[in-house]
């Protein structure tokens, strides 16, 4: 099994601020973890940066559980999931029983996943152990990435105190489609995937974890 590492605190806020964000990639530096990284990415993703539909999502270089670095651009060219979410967060964990399901149901049409843990359920940053026993261990995830938010990365991501939020990201890094709290259920972003990928309708073959 694989295992996360403990993340940064992350602040409420009370609505969503803007933040300034590095633009630009060196598409010469050597990007190196165990998931997806595209080998084409561009030096500068044109588009304003920002959490909202319509914005490129921001770049950031965050720490994996395995102590890699994840780079949020690697995914360029292709669909992908952005989940935040909290050790606290009970919809939270609920969603993420999906996720090793939901990414295995979409493999042929190569969807990635990422998952952004930010506080345990004290509000805190979680321990290794936390993360294990918590998330990793918990929801059976095994092949895809779980990171650590580094403090201000996801802090404009996040509207007041709800979570989970979840993006469906494009090949091009635009945000395609957003679900917070409630609107954030599996029926909702699997159709948003599907959207965004142009496919069809595809039906659940793998069973979610603990199901």
């Amino acid at each position: 099994m694989r295992h996360a590492i403990a993340i940064l605190p992350l602040l409420l806020v009370g609505c969503v601020p803007s933040l300034e964000f590095d633009t630009g990639i060196d598409s010469d530096a050597i990007w190196e973890n165990d998931w997806f990284i595209a080998s084409d990415r561009p030096d500068d993703i044109s588009g304003v940066q920002g959490w909202s539909v319509g914005n490129v999502v921001p770049y950031g270089e965050l720490t994996a559980y395995n102590d890699q670095t994840f780079y949020t651009h690697q995914y360029w060219g292709r669909v992908w999931v952005f989940d935040l979410g909290a050790l606290w967060c009970n919809p939270c964990h609920a969603l993420a029983d999906y996720t090793e399901s939901t990414y295995l149901d979409y493999a042929e049409y190569d969807l990635e996943y990422l998952t952004v843990i930010n506080q345990n359920k004290q509000g805190q940053p979680p321990s290794v152990s936390e993360i294990n026993k918590d998330w990793v261990d918990k929801h059976c995830i095994e092949r895809t990435p779980v990171v650590a938010d580094d403090g201000p990365y996801t802090r404009a991501a996040w509207p007041e105190t709800t979570l989970p939020v979840v993006l469906v990201v494009d090949e091009q890094m635009v945000i395609q489609k957003r679900y917070v709290g409630s609107t954030a259920t599996e029926e909702n972003i699997r159709s948003g995937i599907e959207e965004v990928l142009g496919i069809g309708h595809v039906d659940e073959a793998n069973e979610p974890c603990g199901h």
